[in-house]
């Protein structure tokens, strides 16, 4: 399913797969039953221009390839506003927390990858 304000070029979405709305989906594989959050966005380009490398098991696989987003196993989920930098690969039924940005990489199959971040909030003077 693709719903209103997205952007998905240059993509395969398989059986079930929903990038339902405020989507950037280009050059990226999403697996069945794959959901995505609210603004979630599928980076596709280094801002180098420069090719796309996976790591893996220690090395730096070159795709060959200056465009290419993310590649999500079957029943991922992306929470709200979660980022995936060019060359992230994603382990069926691994959840993504909202806010998360992702880095080069391939994640683990059934992970939940979460977000923790220190707020300080300051008072100002009256």
């Amino acid at each position: 399913m693709v719903g209103a304000n997205r952007k998905i070029k240059r993509a395969i979405l398989l059986p079930h797969a929903k990038a339902p709305h405020l989507n950037y989906v280009r050059d990226s594989i999403l697996g069945a039953d794959v959901n995505l959050g609210a603004g979630t966005i599928l980076s596709n380009f280094r801002h180098d221009g420069g090719r796309i490398h996976v790591p893996c098991d220690g090395e730096r696989l070159d795709t060959g390839r200056r465009k290419l987003g993310a590649i999500l196993g079957d029943g991922v989920l992306t929470g709200c506003n979660s980022v995936l930098h060019p060359g992230v690969v994603v382990g069926r039924g691994t959840q993504i927390y909202p806010g998360v940005q992702l880095r080069p990489g391939v994640y683990p199959e059934r992970s939940i990858v979460k977000l923790r971040q220190d707020l300080e909030i300051v008072a100002q003077g009256a």
